[in-house]
């Protein structure tokens, strides 16, 4: 039953339960919230990631074509001033014609900028003329600055190429008298056979401009580099790891990042991730794009392969990724704050609802088991009329026998065999009154358990099967008025730990049921109560009758509040909905009807032997 309070209790009470409600409501919200903004910025961030990545694989593929260009366009320079008459034909004996290929050497360097430095060899590799371009200053060696370059592997290879034929040599950095140069000078230098095979002729281009192009981020942040065929890095990394193949073997992807460079050494294009960093890479070299600049694409030779790389990092794709606007958040949280104090208003305006609901059908459980009781003390009434009757008339017969015996002793006249008479007839009528009180005080014990419980609510230890005949006799006398006969059939022998009442107002309820919907329009009928043993924790009680049975589209609504058949007939519609509230909020049990209509009804009320430790007996089992 639910404690009564002061309106103001009540108040403060409901107050209480709508904060409570709101800040839970309110951590629900923000939690489903938080949740959504994370699936939406991973989602967010996976989509980022994925532009990133489609943008540094067009900027790696216009960045190798324009690489692509810039190397055709040194091949084509080189070629082109190969071909000049006055270096073709000059004779390298003659000292005469070095100032003469000089002046050719200096007005090429004028015409290209990119120049760093211009010579013609021997093929013994002596330089014969020399141009070098210093801080923009071209000038021509002196024959004793001039060296011989026979060992190197430019021109080794050139000396065996045909006329007209290329080499490309790697981009690497430039050096003199055997030391690579201070500050560092990057250069790429292409190579070709004089047409009359007495020369070479080499061009060292500046390599910092084809370097730039690689030496830069791409426009959705990602780095991109530059490796050479043996995957060490001309761009895109600290001082230390740059020009591994000259300043420091070690230095190589393959020892650094060997994950990474097993995926670029395949010579194909793609994308993998290492480390968290997805990256884009591709392998291009130019022996047809360069080829097809000179009339011998097969005599093409050198370092044509080149590993272009674009690194998106973790980092790249947060910067990249856009956040949600602080007006977004703060409208979302005042959202949330306003969603969740009108919720919370909801739920208490349920739970009043259920609480009021739950008060009244406390007080129609309280009523029914009133009713219950005052049915049970009418028929005690009755079943006492009997055996008290019969006292009352033995007693005033037995009164009656005194008084005649008592006159007779006066007049003197008693004789013996009258005395005897009488103490024969006091005898037997005693006999019958001890009886009749013993059958009464059977019947006010029984009603005083069955009521006690009924009324106390109690947890106690009980024998089931002598309690069920203790519920049998009480409900005999509705069964006498009827055309139906009880059975009992208890033999299941358990000891319970349970509520005895409430368990004697399933049973009441039940065979009540059995006799105001079961019999209508027979002439006999029969109810058997039966208990039995399931194992060592259950046991079940049936209540069968023979008699009209329950429509199967009835039969899952029985149990629901106020559902009868005799609507208007005195029919509260509570008895079946109170026997399944009671079984299952506070005996712990299960209870089922099966029905075959026109034949037999069966309810089967499953128990477990001891009652749940949290039953609340009350009838009132809401908060």
């Amino acid at each position: 039953m639910r404690p009564k309070g002061t309106p103001g209790l009540l108040r403060a009470d409901m107050t209480l339960t709508r904060l409570r409600s709101f800040v839970v409501v309110l951590l629900a919200l923000t939690s489903a919230l938080a949740l959504i903004w994370l699936l939406t910025s991973n989602i967010q961030h996976r989509l980022t990631q994925e532009r990133l990545v489609a943008l540094a694989k067009a900027d790696i593929e216009a960045s190798a074509d324009r690489f692509s260009e810039v190397m055709r366009s040194y091949v084509a320079t080189t070629l082109f001033a190969s071909r000049d008459e006055r270096i073709q034909r000059a004779n390298l004996r003659d000292p005469a014609a070095a100032g003469l290929i000089g002046g050719v050497f200096v007005d090429l360097a004028v015409e290209t900028p990119d120049i760093a430095q211009v010579r013609l060899l021997s093929l013994e590799g002596d330089e014969l003329v020399r141009l070098d371009r210093t801080d923009g200053v071209n000038l021509l060696r002196a024959p004793e600055d001039l060296q011989n370059k026979g060992a190197r592997d430019y021109v080794l290879a050139a000396r065996a190429l045909p006329p007209r034929g290329v080499f490309i040599s790697a981009i690497e950095l430039n050096m003199e008298h055997g030391r690579i140069q201070e500050p560092w000078q990057p250069v790429v230098r292409i190579a070709t056979p004089l047409d009359n095979t007495a020369g070479i002729f080499i061009i060292n281009f500046d390599a910092r401009y084809l370097l730039s192009i690689f030496d830069v981020a791409t426009e959705g942040g990602a780095q991109l580099a530059l490796l050479d065929r043996d995957g060490y890095w001309l761009t895109g990394v600290d001082e230390e790891r740059l020009w591994g193949a000259q300043l420091a073997p070690e230095a190589t992807m393959a020892r650094l990042l060997p994950d990474l460079w097993r995926a670029v050494a395949t010579r194909e294009n793609g994308i993998t991730t290492v480390g968290g960093t997805v990256y884009v890479y591709c392998t291009f070299d130019y022996v047809e794009a360069v080829g097809a600049r000179i009339a011998q694409p097969h005599a093409l030779t050198g370092a044509m392969l080149w590993h272009a790389i674009a690194a998106v990092t973790p980092e790249a794709v947060d910067a990249a990724t856009p956040g949600l606007p602080p007006v977004v958040i703060a409208a979302a949280m005042l959202v949330a704050i306003l969603t969740s104090w009108l919720w919370s208003g909801s739920i208490v305006g349920r739970r009043r609802a259920m609480a009021a609901q739950a008060d009244s059908q406390a007080q129609l459980v309280r009523t029914e088991r009133s009713a219950a009781l005052g049915n049970m003390v009418a028929g005690v009434a009755h079943e006492l009329n009997t055996p008290i009757g019969n006292a009352v008339t033995v007693a005033s017969t037995i009164a009656e026998q005194i008084d005649a015996f008592e006159a007779q002793l006066a007049a003197g006249g008693l004789k013996r065999s009258t005395l005897q008479a009488f103490v024969s007839d006091l005898r037997q009528g005693t006999a019958v009154m001890l009886r009749g009180l013993a059958e009464a005080a059977r019947l006010v014990g029984d009603f005083k358990e069955i009521a006690v419980d009924q009324v106390s609510e109690k947890r106690r230890d009980f024998e089931l099967d002598p309690y069920v005949e203790e519920l049998s006799r009480t409900l005999a006398h509705r069964v006498r008025r009827s055309p139906v006969s009880l059975e009992l059939d208890a033999g299941c022998g358990a000891t319970m730990n349970s509520y005895p009442g409430a368990l004697g107002q399933v049973v009441m309820n039940l065979v009540n049921n059995a006799l105001d919907h079961g019999f209508a329009g027979r002439s006999s009928g029969t109810i058997t109560i039966s208990t039995r043993a399931l194992n060592e924790d259950a046991v079940e009680i049936l209540i069968t009758d023979d008699g009209s049975g329950i429509p199967e589209h009835l039969q899952a609504r029985i149990f629901d509040p106020f559902f009868t058949t005799r609507l208007g007939q005195g029919g509260s519609g509570l008895g079946l909905s109170i026997v399944s509230n009671i079984v299952t909020h506070v005996l712990g049990g299960t209870v089922t009807v099966t029905s075959t209509p026109g034949q037999a009804t069966v309810f089967t009320v499953t128990l477990p032997r001891r009652a749940p430790d949290n039953a609340r007996p009350g009838g009132d089992r809401h908060e």
